[in-house]
């Protein structure tokens, strides 16, 4: 895994923990929510004030869970990332396979060509003899008809 999905993760770890943290607290002022409920009972003269201080707490509840939702979505996203770079990633590893494959292919057939070209050259020369070699039998009988003219 690259540095940067490294720190990218290890950033999520630390946000992740964050919100663990906040979550527990959060959770600690809901049991201190139930304990204002049984004292409310006691106490009827601070209502209003335990109902704000519950407000406060749950918004804050609800602004975790929110902020936890966003954690889980990321989470996901970052692991379908994953598995879509790791399929580019075979992608890429199947395509330089097949360039490496042309490659050879491109060394083979050049090998090819020059081998073909060399027996083009070679068969070139032996027309040039041939004919030379024809052209000289036809001058000596030519000249063998002459004499016997």
């Amino acid at each position: 895994m690259s540095k940067k999905w490294r720190k990218k993760l290890d950033g999520l770890d630390f946000f992740i923990e964050e919100a663990n943290v906040k979550i527990a607290e959060a959770s600690k002022k809901v049991d201190f929510l139930e304990k204002v409920d049984q004292r409310l009972e006691d106490l009827k003269g601070t209502t209003s004030i335990v109902e704000e201080k519950i407000l406060d707490l749950t918004k804050e509840k609800k602004a975790l869970d929110d902020q936890e939702k966003r954690m889980s979505n990321l989470t996901s996203k970052l692991s379908i990332m994953e598995v879509e770079l790791r399929s580019k990633f075979a992608d890429i590893q199947e395509a330089k396979e097949e360039i490496n494959g042309i490659s050879v292919l491109r060394e083979e057939l050049t090998a090819c060509s020059d081998s073909f070209e060399r027996k083009i050259e070679s068969v070139n020369k032996e027309n040039i003899k041939l004919d030379k070699t024809n052209q000289k039998n036809a001058e000596d009988e030519c000249l063998a008809q002459r004499h016997t003219c």
